[in-house]
């Protein structure tokens, strides 16, 4: 038997309201060799009796897992793949039909990237239900170290944001890189990142493949607040990495960690503890003294 070319891995969580279009997206693929995982993180609100209502359930390999978070149930999805490359797939993101058509054959033409992005259509869905296209999302790079979409990525990937859910990759590669990290909350994607660009080299597909929804129920919305936290261990983790492949180590890990300390400097304000904030805009200060606005940073938590 031919080798089956495409896994889609759908990691669910409370996901009732929006399986039945995503995997109606799924299924109006233009590229037919693929199989479909749908891993159930623990979801309570009914996602297994809409697959079943929906018909869904003959169509995909479902499997329920207690909750381990995303990182988890993308590796359970992965792991028992059986397909040649991963497409990962959120919930509630939509693949446009050409999506795997274009991205298999760019792959196939391109042995030397074990990996694919693209941009991302990004359309918000407001509290009262209405939809509405926002942009195109293509990831970018400081002009000092040149706008790179493709080959050796290490170090634009700690600035690049990749949605995890314009990507495919050899499942051989993504193994060999030790799949997510269960340890993460958020940042999973950043961190999986900087240990498969540090490996393999990475392609990209100009046109959008996908469209990514946002709207006030986006589980990453409320772990926003532990974005710099999470940033910090990934920076921190990759940096003796980033110094031995880059000769701008030093800057681009300052200005990493100069962010990832404003952020945590804005959440604790969000949160009233201005101790806290002015801490961390020391920190910032110390990783960047020659910029004024994290002097500003500290002087607001005085107010």
């Amino acid at each position: 038997m031919a080798e089956l070319q495409v896994s889609i891995v759908i990691p669910c969580y409370n996901s009732a309201k929006f399986i039945d279009t995503t995997l109606q997206a799924v299924f109006n693929s233009t590229y037919k060799d693929f199989e479909v995982l749908v891993i159930d993180d623990g979801s309570t609100d009914g996602t297994k009796k809409v697959l079943q209502e929906k018909g869904w359930i003959k169509k995909v390999r479902y499997v329920y897992q207690e909750n381990k978070g995303i990182a988890g149930a993308r590796n359970a999805g992965i792991t028992i793949a059986q397909g040649k490359y991963i497409s990962l797939l959120d919930h509630d993101d939509q693949p446009l039909p050409e999506k795997l058509e274009r991205m298999v054959s760019y792959l196939n033409n391109h042995p030397e990237f074990k990996m694919a992005y693209s941009p991302c259509i990004i359309e918000r869905i407001d509290k009262g239900g209405e939809r509405y296209k926002q942009g195109i999302y293509s990831s970018h790079t400081p002009r000092w170290l040149r706008n790179k979409y493709e080959g050796d990525l290490f170090e634009n990937l700690f600035y690049m944001r990749i949605l995890i859910t314009s990507v495919l990759m050899y499942k051989e590669a993504a193994l060999a890189v030790g799949l997510f990290d269960e340890t993460f909350k958020v940042c999973e994607d950043l961190e999986f990142y900087l240990r498969f660009g540090a490996q393999y080299r990475i392609g990209f597909i100009k046109e959008p493949c996908n469209v990514h929804i946002e709207h006030f129920s986006n589980s990453s919305k409320h772990f926003a607040d532990l974005y710099p936290t999470y940033a910090i261990l990934a920076y921190n983790r990759h940096y003796q990495s980033l110094k031995k492949k880059s000769s701008r180590a030093e800057k681009i890990y300052r200005e990493r960690m100069t962010a990832a300390y404003r952020g945590l400097a804005d959440v604790s304000l969000k949160n009233d503890n201005r101790k806290g904030a002015r801490k961390y805009a020391v920190d910032a200060i110390r990783m960047n003294p020659y910029h004024p606005k994290y002097y500003f940073k500290m002087f607001k938590t005085w107010l």
